[in-house]
């Protein structure tokens, strides 16, 4: 879970300097923490579900592999072994 910065407490900032330089510290520091988040969001599993006219298409699968045969209007996965259709 993110955590956002917080600003300072403002009774410790005496004048606008102190102020703007509180400000650019705090949209650094938030700008660094969505850095973060954009990176986790980036690198997290996606599902790509690739569309054929038939399975036998796909040269390599893998088990867990999703497809849409066009040739056959249906969703399939594959097992390791052989693909089976979604029901």
């Amino acid at each position: 879970m993110a955590s956002y910065p917080k600003f300072s407490v403002y009774r410790e900032i005496q004048n606008i300097n102190d102020m703007y330089n509180e400000v650019v510290s705090w949209g650094n520091r938030l700008t660094a923490e969505l850095d973060v988040r954009d990176e986790e969001v980036n690198n997290k599993a996606t599902i790509k579900v690739e569309v054929v006219v038939t399975v036998a298409e796909i040269g390599r699968p893998q088990a867990g592999d999703v497809a849409f045969s066009s040739g056959e209007s249906k969703f399939k996965g594959y097992t390791g072994s052989a693909w089976v259709d979604f029901h």
